[in-house]
């Protein structure tokens, strides 16, 4: 097996020449990043629905984790906003959408006592007769600036795409600091798994399998 982020001797052979050099060389990566830009100021392909306090803060770099902008989140009663991107697995054919594989969404959070934003994960599936699978994980108070990762598992491989929400839930107006946001694909799993949302009633109580008709047997 090749070593990640290792360096080895490349031989090209295409039938008729074959290329043997340490010009060469192909590096083994472990994970790939979703966002479009490392830096700190480009959050794309996120963007905000129904924001009210929520914004990107970029003229006051001593409030981000690392220079020079920020993601924040204020409360408000009935707050109801959300930063939601949508992953189309069409324009990364070269993700192989193993189940063993999976997601990490990761980043630097600093939140009040109050606060909660909820990181939701939903698969849409090319089969239309599949169940839409949704995981979630809340951030809530910390002690000053802390690390976060969630990891979601890839049930099946015909995603047809992937939504992420960061959705403020908080009631007050506590606030919620989010820097470094990363969506990655990772043959690696590590972090804290995030929880699969199961199909519920109203009351929130799974529903039980229907009876069989009367009458009806195995040998019928």
């Amino acid at each position: 097996a090749l070593t990640a982020n290792t360096s080895y001797w490349v031989r090209l052979d295409d039938g008729v020449t074959t290329l043997d050099s340490g010009t060469y060389s192909v590096t083994v990566e472990t994970s790939r990043s979703l966002m479009a830009s490392s830096a700190d100021d480009d959050i794309l392909p996120f963007s905000w629905m129904n924001p009210t306090g929520e914004t990107l803060l970029c003229t006051n770099p001593a409030k981000a984790y690392s220079p020079d902008c920020v993601l924040r989140f204020k409360g408000s009663p009935g707050e109801n906003s959300r930063l939601s991107a949508r992953f189309n697995m069409s324009s990364y054919p070269e993700l192989p959408l193993d189940t063993s594989h999976v997601w990490r969404i990761s980043g630097q959070v600093k939140a009040a006592p109050g606060a909660q934003v909820n990181i939701i994960v939903r698969y849409r599936y090319s089969d239309p007769l599949a169940w839409h699978d949704e995981y979630i994980m809340p951030l809530t108070e910390t002690s000053g600036w802390q690390p976060f990762e969630m990891v979601v598992p890839i049930p099946r491989s015909d995603v047809e795409f992937i939504r992420v929400i960061l959705r403020n839930r908080t009631q007050t107006s506590a606030l919620l600091w989010l820097d470094d946001l990363d969506v990655r694909y990772s043959i690696e799993d590590l972090g804290a798994r995030g929880t699969p949302n199961l199909p519920t009633t109203d009351g929130g109580i799974l529903l039980p399998m229907p009876a069989a008709p009367d009458g009806f047997r195995g040998n019928n």
